[in-house]
């Protein structure tokens, strides 16, 4: 167990590790660039996407995917507002392109707890990251399945 979350309000619950496939996705919306290589047909090539993109309208509300501590939330270049949230057990998830943050550093939030909304420039969909000891992980594993239409 992660030093921040020994004796903490988490030292009675699931570990982190867990809760795959029965995470809520941060936002209402499809993904639009899946995770792994990206490829790039102008130029030929595959980019490394270490996360989802999600399609989401303009200002729609980003929402932590689990309990855990803000331990950033402010300005990242080429991101715009980020938050990061560690869930313990060395699991962060990374919320970017927000373009309003509601969280700051230090505070405890709950699953499903809103973070800030989505920005409403040119880059309007929310990337999303999960990551374990600094390694990116595939979140659509840890995504619970959606309901049937």
């Amino acid at each position: 167990m992660s030093a921040l979350f020994a004796g903490s309000p988490y030292s009675d619950r699931e570990p982190f590790a867990e809760r795959r496939g029965q995470l809520a996705q941060p936002v209402q919306g499809q993904i639009a660039v899946p995770f792994g290589p990206e490829p790039i047909a102008r130029l030929a090539t595959l980019v490394r996407h270490p996360g989802l993109t999600f399609d989401v309208q303009p200002g729609s509300e980003v929402r932590s995917v689990a309990r855990g501590i803000v331990c950033f939330a402010g300005e990242f270049y080429g991101y715009d507002e980020v938050v990061i949230v560690d869930h313990g057990g060395a699991y962060h998830s990374v919320y970017a392109h927000l373009g309003e943050v509601s969280v700051q550093v230090g505070e405890l939030v709950e699953a499903r707890q809103r973070l800030g909304r989505t920005a409403t420039g040119a880059a309007s969909g929310l990337y999303f990251e999960l990551r374990q000891r600094g390694d990116p992980l595939d979140p659509a594993d840890w995504f619970a399945p959606s309901p049937s239409p």
